[in-house]
């Protein structure tokens, strides 16, 4: 049903450059004898906030996309199979697409056949009403297929057409659904989010890029919202997307499984960042960090940030006994290995079960066996259930260095505090890779001798890397 709605921007948008820049190429394919409407995002969004200037404008038109090019000549071909160009005017550039009607998604993702259509079939292959309404700027009319207004008014996400077979196109409609109820404070229509929850274990088949791209345009302040809103997708994403699984897992059914089915620790559950962290890392591999730049814009509890910490720097080898063979290469590699190790004891947050599961679950299949991290985890997850990392680690060091620490102190009564600090903690580290059962074989000279054979050639190391790390700091201002 067509409702057709006369509507004039409120007159400060009216004159902003952007909404004059993109009235002008309506302008322009009117006067050829085309239509010309704003549609989707843009025209939600400045009915939401009439003052202000919507940030993208796309436009959509009866004219092909040769002869878009034709009477815009700086028309670029972004889509050209599915009739989108982008055009610019000055500073601004604007989505112009061909109404298109389309077939069955055969994919997942594209139509399998796509042609000009009108502008009543262009509606109806949209995702969501709210997105699905249609502004003249030069008439000042909103058209409206889908009851779109009446649900912005009621701040309700609604499927267009059967709610079902349009998130089973393109399972990539729930997260963006999600997201949509999240960003807009809007509640989700009943049978779409029954739709929704039905189809969750489809949401496998979205690219894995695709994924990232739709978490990134969540904003911070609606994070906690479709946190809870996505947590069956999380977990569906997560356990499915996980490099151990074989392409032959068969997909869950949202209904019939429940999280704690997928054993993840408690800590998944209090904190959704951790989830998603998870969740982008399997999808995208050890290398790819893009991810941590999203979460990092999200309003994250400490102990979702210590795990993000914690994934990132075992992800990138962090915590990986050094082994060169290069004896200046080896010092460089294990100062840095030892402050990674400094900042575990003294920084984590993160509960042992919980670093247990984050390091068995990131780049599972590059283990080293030297790997500090997950072998400590390995070994003290019975015993110290209840602790943090930190303290895990402080505890077992404690049990086996009493006596080392007590030598270390009156040995270096006269040094200075940094150089043992450093002492203590190489000491530390060689009980700790000894305690998990970590390969001695490539550890240096000065960490792999016993305890009562250490400390002077320690001490002698610490005090060296103390005087160079001095070096490196800039002086103090006063």
């Amino acid at each position: 049903m067509r409702q057709m709605i006369p509507h004039k921007l409120h007159p400060a948008v009216s004159q902003h450059p952007r909404i004059l820049a993109a009235r002008e190429i309506c302008e322009t394919l009117r006067t050829a004898g085309r239509q010309a409407w704003w549609v989707g995002g843009c025209v939600r969004d400045f009915l939401l906030n009439p003052e202000e200037p919507p940030n993208d404008i796309d436009i959509s038109t009866d004219a092909s996309f040769d002869e878009v090019h034709r009477l815009l000549p700086k028309t670029i071909g972004i889509g050209k199979a599915f009739g989108v160009g982008l055009v610019s005017r000055g500073e601004y550039a604007f989505e112009v697409s061909t109404f298109r009607k389309e077939s069955e998604y055969t994919d997942r993702r594209h139509p399998s056949l796509v042609s000009q259509g009108t502008i009543e079939e262009d509606s109806a292959r949209r995702d969501f009403t709210v997105n699905a309404l249609y502004f003249d700027p030069i008439d000042e009319l909103i058209v409206d297929f889908h009851n779109g207004l009446s649900d912005l008014k009621q701040r309700q996400i609604r499927c267009v057409g059967d709610a079902k077979m349009r998130l089973h196109e393109d399972p990539l409609r729930i997260l963006r659904l999600h997201r949509f109820s999240a960003n807009l404070n809007f509640s989700i229509e009943p049978e779409t989010k029954a739709a929704a929850h039905a189809l969750t274990g489809e949401l496998i088949h979205i690219s894995l890029e695709r994924v990232l791209l739709e978490i990134s345009k969540v904003k911070a302040a609606a994070f906690a919202r479709f946190a809870q809103s996505t947590r069956n997708a999380q977990w569906i994403l997560l356990q499915y997307n996980s490099p151990a699984r074989s392409s032959a897992t068969p997909v869950p059914v949202a209904l019939q499984e429940s999280p704690h089915s997928f054993n993840l620790p408690v800590a998944a559950f209090r904190h959704p960042g951790t989830l998603f962290l998870l969740m982008c890392h399997s999808n995208f591999g050890q290398s790819a960090f893009d991810w941590v730049n999203i979460l990092k814009t999200w309003p994250l509890s400490a102990s979702e940030r210590a795990h993000v910490e914690l994934a990132v720097r075992f992800g990138s080898g962090k915590f990986r006994v050094p082994q060169c063979s290069d004896p200046q290469a080896q010092l460089s590699a294990w100062q840095d290995f030892l402050e990674q190790c400094r900042w575990l004891v003294r920084q984590s947050r993160t509960e042992l079960l919980d670093a247990s599961w984050l390091v068995e679950n990131i780049a599972a299949d590059t283990f080293n066996p030297t790997d500090l991290v997950h072998s400590f985890c390995r070994t003290c997850s019975a015993e110290y259930t209840h602790l943090s990392l930190a303290q895990a680690i402080e505890n077992t060091v404690g049990e086996n260095c009493k006596p080392v620490r007590a030598e270390l102190n009156q040995w270096a009564k006269d040094k200075p505090q940094e150089a043992l600090g450093w002492a203590r903690l190489m000491t530390d580290i060689a009980a700790l890779l000894q305690y998990t059962g970590c390969s001695t074989a490539q550890l240096p000279e000065f960490i792999r001798h016993t305890h009562q054979q250490l400390n002077t050639e320690t001490c002698a190391q610490a005090l060296l890397w103390a005087a160079n790390r001095a070096k490196k700091k800039p002086p103090r201002s006063n």
